[in-house]
């Protein structure tokens, strides 16, 4: 004899729930901090990628003052006698051998007066990816920037090039005057233009008085062996432009 057992009610499956959808253009605090912290690190390496440039372009710019200074010096000291006798063969030979370094753009040798005795230059710079110039467009500082230099030298003193800051523009010819900050704020940079640094240092005649020996004291003995000097009259300037 079978036994009847009923069947029991099975238990109901829970009701399935459609997810809630987020509203479109919401993000998620996850997202929203993502974003935040990518947002740093972007803005902390531009800003350090600047720094870095800036500092780099403060280093170019000292190592090419320091190599424009030893170079109108030297110039400055082999030129004496040949500015004297006013040797333009010797001093156009020397400035060929100054424009012989890359970053030479022109070379000047000036009078007594600030006239021109020689000069050369390497022309505009016509092309700033291949870094070629055109000679047959010469660029030459004002001799305005030379006047100041026309007077004697007091005595012991150390004389150091007078630099001034010139630039290019490619819509106007010649060297013009380094833009001021407002004139960078209300322009933009054009392209093609050039920063020239331009270095002029008087070249002067060291005259020397005869020393004159007294024997009444030692102390006039002492200072007899000095050579008095009184101030230098100036035979001419040597002038260079640099660039990077």
């Amino acid at each position: 004899m079978s036994v009847f057992s009923p069947r029991l009610p099975q238990p109901s499956s829970p009701l399935r729930t459609a997810p809630t959808a987020m509203p479109r253009g919401f993000l998620s605090l996850r997202a929203k901090f993502s974003l935040f912290v990518s947002l740093v690190i972007v803005l902390a390496c531009s800003s350090l990628s600047g720094y870095l440039i800036q500092q780099e372009a403060e280093v170019m710019k000292g190592a090419l003052l320091k190599t424009g200074m030893i170079l109108v010096k030297t110039l400055n000291k082999v030129s004496v006698n040949r500015l004297i006798i006013q040797d333009t063969h010797y001093l156009e030979a020397m400035l060929d051998g100054a424009l012989s370094a890359p970053e030479v753009i022109y070379a000047i040798a000036r009078d007594q007066q600030g006239h021109v005795l020689v000069r050369k230059t390497k022309g505009k710079l016509v092309d700033t990816t291949k870094l070629t110039r055109d000679e047959t467009q010469p660029i030459f500082p004002d001799d305005s920037l030379t006047e100041g230099l026309l007077s004697p030298a007091r005595p012991n003193s150390k004389i150091e090039p007078l630099v001034t800051v010139l630039h290019t523009s490619p819509l106007k010819e010649g060297l013009l005057p380094d833009r001021s900050a407002e004139r960078k704020g209300a322009e933009k940079f054009s392209i093609g233009s050039e920063t020239i640094y331009d270095l002029a240092l008087p070249v002067y005649r060291q005259e020397r008085r005869l020393p004159t020996i007294d024997l009444l004291s030692e102390e006039t003995l002492q200072d007899s062996r000095t050579v008095s000097t009184i101030p230098s009259s100036i035979i001419g300037i040597i002038q260079i432009g640099i660039t990077t």
